[in-house]
């Protein structure tokens, strides 16, 4: 054993019976041997934060951050010192700017209550912001609005007229896509376990955990802040607490951090086409079954990727998911176009049919993946032969065994 080991072992037994004093001793030493010695900066660093003294403390966990980048422990324990001395925005850059995502509990919850703080929570009314309310107007990026669908959720949507969730919800008492949501509400059941990759403020999910009347599971992933705190405020209107688990994570090709565009979100009529960057987390589908909040022996039944045409290169991750899982799958797709030929590659990697929805009688039929979409297509559905005869028996999918043949 070396020096350096000895003293920091007796350091930490110290540190544990509560001779602070001591122990702070021997991790200088240990420091004095070695100035890179991570774990002598990190407890050290705690020692400091405890007595008074944040800003050396501050120090010496940045030291330890920096020399052992890979330590969760060490990134939570700055940021959580970082908050507790009121500076969340740098707090918040320790918990996103790592290597890869926290996403531990407690790192989760911490990443929300920083947010709450930077974007704290307010509320105006629908008739202030329809009446064109110049406060509500000014402060609209700001605000959020309680919208009440015509199923009765309710949904925290941005307060600003303009914002393409906002303006439809209010328009239409419902999302655009009814038909693929008329889907859903027949094939979500109670028991069932969804998993909405790109849950933006939450229509997909919240409908689903409606349908699953106090007994499943939803996991809805948004990396964007403000869309996931607004969904996180829903799911607490709703009741939902117990059903939705609300990830600050986006599916993607490789497991890490990313700067990604963020729309205004303005309606299509309007060329205001602002746009911002924002740091968000992200991981793939195989890392997704090793989060905490994923529970052993979980099945999940319905699979949503709202990943921008990027459907593909997240399947291609998932090869232990689809070894452990047989969902139907929801895709985000463009109109008048072919299907794109990564997609295709996808389906037959993962022995899937594609399937389209028949509006009118809310049920799926087999895509020929030789024409073009139709120019309304926004979505498309996949699953395997297993998956695709569950559908057929309760009406949901027709001809099966002829897709599969």
């Amino acid at each position: 054993m070396s020096d350096s080991q000895r003293l920091l072992d007796q350091a930490h037994a110290l540190q544990q019976t509560g001779q602070t004093e001591a122990a702070e001793w021997l991790y200088r030493a240990v420091l004095a041997l070695d100035a890179d010695h991570a774990a002598a900066h990190h407890y050290l660093g705690l020692i400091e934060c405890d007595t008074g003294q944040p800003e050396s403390g501050l120090a010496h966990l940045q030291a330890a951050v920096a020399a052992a980048p890979a330590s969760d422990n060490y990134r939570l324990a700055l940021a959580t010192e970082l908050a507790q001395q009121q500076r969340p925005v740098e707090a918040l850059e320790v918990l996103t700017a790592a290597p890869t995502p926290l996403t531990t509990t407690t790192a989760l919850e911490l990443q929300q209550q920083l947010t709450q703080i930077l974007n704290p929570h307010q509320a105006v009314t629908a008739a202030a912001l329809l009446n064109g309310n110049a406060a509500a107007a000014d402060t609209a990026a700001e605000t959020e609005l309680l919208v009440t669908l015509a199923d009765g959720l309710r949904m925290w949507v941005p307060a600003d007229i303009h914002a393409l969730t906002t303006y439809v919800l209010l328009e239409q008492g419902d999302w655009h896509e009814r038909t693929e949501l008329a889907l859903v509400r027949r094939l979500i059941a109670p028991g069932m376990v969804i998993v909405d990759g790109g849950a933006q403020h939450g229509v997909y999910s919240l409908t689903a955990a409606q349908q699953l009347q106090g007994s499943g599971a939803v996991l809805a992933l948004e990396p964007t802040a403000r869309a996931a705190q607004l969904l996180a405020h829903s799911v607490t209107e709703n009741g939902f607490d117990a059903l939705i688990t609300v990830l600050p994570l986006g599916l993607a090709a490789q497991s890490g951090t990313a700067e990604i565009s963020v729309y205004a979100d303005r309606k299509p009529n309007n060329l205001d086409g602002q746009r911002r960057t924002e740091i968000v987390n992200q991981l793939t589908l195989d890392a997704l079954m090793h989060v905490p909040q994923w529970q052993s022996g979980m099945n999940v039944d319905f699979l949503r990727l709202n990943v921008d045409g990027l459907a593909a290169s997240v399947l291609f991750t998932g090869r232990e998911f689809f070894a452990a899982q047989s969902p139907l799958l929801m895709l985000r797709v463009t109109g008048g176009a072919a299907i794109p030929s990564a997609l295709l590659e996808a389906m037959k990697l993962l022995k899937m049919t594609l399937y389209r929805i028949v509006p009118g009688l809310n049920a799926l039929v087999a895509v020929n993946v030789a024409q073009s979409l139709d120019n309304h297509q926004r979505n498309l559905f996949a699953c395997r032969a297993e998956r695709a005869q569950q559908l057929q028996a309760r009406g949901l999918l027709l001809n099966a065994a002829e897709a599969q043949s």
